[in-house]
């Protein structure tokens, strides 16, 4: 909260003391949002020592790579077992909200049923991939895309839902891993679109 709190006073208030070159503005960019319906946490039943799992959420919501996650996933297991099912789901969820965050999606809802990615207001200059969200609009046309059912709805902000495809495994780690790599193939298609 603080961190997205100091990132709005840099490019607003005290944009001219943050700018690269006297007129660029280095824009840091806001992380995406997650919901979901599931566990997503280090219980105290796997890690006993509270200030080692502070220690560990830090590390984890810090995280900038998928593969310092990964090394966080072994440095849990080797310390103490096998990782129970909230953790792993939220480590994946980590990497999903990485990967939202570099698409410059707002929020990922992850329901039972549905997931729903909101995207960003259009007018904004500082659009973290235009590409990718130019391509996502095409996309839901594409046959791969059609067992998920994606719809486009405008409420108070534009978002995709879709809808997991029938006879889909819905357990937890699954839905995430499924929407993670669906997000990066949309992300690949649309460079090899602009190319």
């Amino acid at each position: 909260m603080l961190e997205e709190t100091v990132a709005e006073l840099k490019f607003t208030e005290f944009s001219h003391m943050f700018s690269d070159e006297g007129n660029k503005v280095v824009r840091q960019q806001k992380p995406c949002d997650l919901v979901f319906f599931f566990d997503a946490l280090i219980p105290d039943y796997y890690l006993t020592a509270v200030h080692e799992r502070f220690a560990f959420y830090d590390k984890i919501s810090k995280a900038t790579s998928e593969s310092y996650l990964d090394t966080l996933a072994t440095e849990l297991r080797d310390r103490f077992g096998t990782l129970p099912e909230e953790v792993a789901n939220l480590l994946l969820l980590s990497k999903l909200k990485l990967t939202g965050t570099a698409l410059g999606l707002e929020k990922i809802d992850l329901q039972l049923k549905s997931a729903t990615i909101y995207l960003p207001e259009q007018d904004k200059e500082h659009l973290a991939n235009r590409e990718f969200l130019q391509y996502l609009f095409v996309s839901v046309q594409e046959p791969w895309m059609q067992k998920y059912k994606p719809g486009f709805k405008i409420e108070k902000k534009m978002k995709l839902t879709l809808h997991h495809p029938s006879q889909a495994d819905t357990t937890p780690a699954m839905l995430i891993e499924r929407y993670t790599e669906l997000l990066k193939k949309i992300e690949r298609e649309s460079k090899t679109e602009v190319a």
